[in-house]
Parts: structure tokens; C-alpha cells; sequence
């Protein structure tokens, strides 16, 4: 692999992480993975363009973009911002896409705190951020 500027950072490799994680490397992506459950990293680690993280941190740090498909807020946070939080590991231009199932406020909150980190973020359109349809007349 290369520099982190080639690397994507993807953290959660469930029912709905693990398919796209694969289809990122399939596509030619180089990935560092992290889940809670190591063997979901083993099994992509199979492929020359993927490596296991041993932390969020890790994982910030070898790459320049973040996804996150995680099943609860409290997940990310402990994520982004717990003991070895791929928070600490950002760097200025480095960009976060958060997949997440979780609280819109929530996500707020934590996405004003990763912003101060000076990192972008991206975030996915959410439906209830969407303009309501016009009734037709």
C-alpha cells in the first residue's frame, strides 16, 4: 500500500459495513479496516489492498478519509472520541464520512467537535433534513 493519502480508513464491518467495505476494495480502493470483532478484519485482510487496524486511532493514521458504519451514536462516540479515538488522530484536511445508524442530535453535537479537530466532514442527507413535498392542488 501506499501513503495514508491513498488509504481509506473504514471502521464497522457488520451486516451493513462489511458488503461496502468489500466493494470499496474490489473497486480498487485501499482500505484499513477496524471492528470490535477481529475476525471481520481477518477476512478482508485476504486481499493485497486491505490491512487491519488495532484501533480507531490506527486506522486515522494510516489514512486521510474515515468511514464509520457503526449501529449506535454511543458507538461513534467511543469511536471518535474514546480511549484510542481516531479524533485524537486527525489531521487537517482529513475528511469523515459517518454512515452511522444513530440521533441526529447526536451527530450534531459530534460534529461540531470533530470540526474543531479541523478535519471535514461528511455526513449522509438525512430524510427528516429533506423539504416536505407540496401537497398538490
Amino acid at each position: 500500500m501506499n501513503g495514508r493519502q491513498d488509504r481509506i480508513g473504514f471502521i464497522g464491518l457488520g451486516t451493513m459495513g462489511a458488503p461496502m467495505a468489500r466493494h470499496l476494495i474490489k473497486t480498487g480502493w485501499n482500505l484499513v479496516v477496524f471492528d470490535i470483532d477481529t475476525a471481520r478484519c481477518t477476512a478482508l485482510e485476504e486481499n493485497t489492498n486491505c490491512i487491519a487496524a488495532t484501533s480507531p486511532a490506527e486506522a486515522m493514521h494510516l489514512a486521510s478519509r474515515l468511514i464509520t458504519m457503526l449501529p449506535t451514536s454511543e458507538n461513534v462516540e467511543e469511536v471518535l472520541f474514546g480511549n484510542n479515538g481516531a479524533g485524537a488522530r486527525m489531521q487537517p484536511g482529513d475528511i469523515l464520512i459517518e454512515m452511522s445508524t444513530g440521533r441526529i442530535d447526536q451527530l450534531e453535537r459530534q460534529a461540531r467537535r470533530i470540526q474543531s479537530l479541523t478535519p471535514s466532514l461528511l455526513t449522509p442527507l438525512f430524510a427528516s433534513h429533506l423539504p416536505k413535498p407540496q401537497q398538490a392542488i
